[in-house]
Parts: C-alpha cells; sequence; structure tokens
C-alpha cells in the first residue's frame, strides 16, 4: 500500500512515525516547508519527501492523511481523493463547510473510504459511559416526564491542565490524554480513580 502524508508538523510527524512502528514502508511526503521534510529524512532515507504534491500524487497512491492546518483540510482532501486515494483526515474536518458538498460527491462516486481521526471515539472509558447511558442507568428523577434526570462533566485536558498534573511525555499508542496513569488522563475520572475535584474545576 502507497501512502502520502500531506503536512508534517507535529501531529504529521506523529503519523509519520506510526506508520513505520506498524511496519509500513511505501510512504511519502508533503510539505511546503523543507526544514520540516528534512527531519522526515532522519526517520528514514526510504520516505520520500516532496515539497510538490502533484508529483507524489502521480505515483497512484492508496491513501492519504491529511495532517495540515484546519483551513487547508478540504482543498488538499479534494486533492487526493480525485487522485483516487481513501482519505484519513485530521479533525477537524474543515472550519467553514466551503468544498464538503463537492469532497462529499467525489467520494461517493470512486466509492473512497473516508475517516475524520477522532480517537476518543474509540477511547475504553467513553465507549464504557455510552454503553452505561444507553442502558439508562442515570437517575430518575419523577418531576421529568421521560422520568430520567441528565447531567454533565467538565473534564479539562491537555495543556490547560494545571502545571503540576501536566503531563510530561506523550505516546499516543498507549495513552489518550498523557499518561494513562492518576493523576493525568479522563479513564481514570470516568472510573473514578482520578483527582476529579481537580478536574472539576473550571
Amino acid at each position: 500500500m502507497k501512502l502520502v502524508v500531506i503536512g508534517c508538523g507535529s501531529i504529521g510527524q506523529r503519523h509519520i512515525q506510526n506508520l513505520y512502528s506498524l511496519g509500513a514502508r511505501d510512504i511519502s511526503v508533503f510539505d511546503v516547508d523543507k526544514s520540516k521534510l528534512e527531519k522526515i529524512r532522519k526517520i528514514s532515507k526510504e520516505i520520500r519527501v516532496s515539497p510538490d504534491l502533484d508529483i507524489l500524487l502521480k505515483e497512484r497512491l492508496s491513501a492519504a492523511i491529511i495532517a495540515l492546518p484546519t483551513s487547508l483540510h478540504t482543498p488538499f482532501a479534494l486533492k487526493a481523493a480525485q487522485s483516487n486515494c481513501h482519505l484519513f483526515i485530521e479533525k477537524p474536518l474543515s472550519h467553514s463547510l466551503s468544498g464538503l458538498k463537492e469532497l462529499q460527491r467525489i467520494v461517493k462516486t470512486k466509492r473512497l473510504v473516508t475517516f475524520v481521526g477522532y480517537n476518543f471515539r474509540f477511547h475504553p472509558s467513553l465507549v464504557k459511559l455510552k454503553g452505561i447511558l444507553s442502558k439508562k442507568y442515570y437517575r430518575q428523577d419523577h418531576e421529568r416526564p421521560d422520568g430520567f434526570r441528565f447531567f454533565s462533566s467538565r473534564a479539562p485536558s491537555g495543556r490547560r491542565l494545571p502545571p503540576r498534573l501536566r503531563c510530561q511525555t506523550f505516546d499516543g499508542r498507549r495513552s489518550y490524554s498523557g499518561y494513562a496513569e492518576p493523576p493525568c488522563g479522563l479513564s481514570f475520572f470516568f472510573t473514578g480513580r482520578a483527582q476529579i475535584s481537580v478536574l472539576l474545576r473550571g
């Protein structure tokens, strides 16, 4: 399978490293910033790099990972889709609706697999919480017509956490929000093992 990563900022570099660690070797990388491309060359000389996407798309690539700034997602996804690439687009899909109907049309016409990356959809704790809520295990409220009380919570993560709780390292293959151990990690928020009093502050 021939893959192209479009954009090699921090997220793009993470995709490249993950692909390489999973055994992918037929990887091309596009970025207009040649200094970023030089960093990619250090990962492996097998990886093809170019500041010209048209040159890479001539190689009949199987799939493209779009890891550019949000405002560039749609135009580059369109370009890759027109070259028959299946798409993995980093979240969010776009900053506007412009071009999305055209992208949808091309994807449907060419039957391209298209996915917007949002790893929290697969976070074990969120999957568990969704299962609990779907079974209506939430507390009954006899004052409501439907008999159930809805509730919500906030859990800041990443750089907005207080300095003493910020995670120093991150490996996306082993964790979803920094460390997989307390005091960091949304999974511990949902299981009640984290410092909930801190996580619930605004």
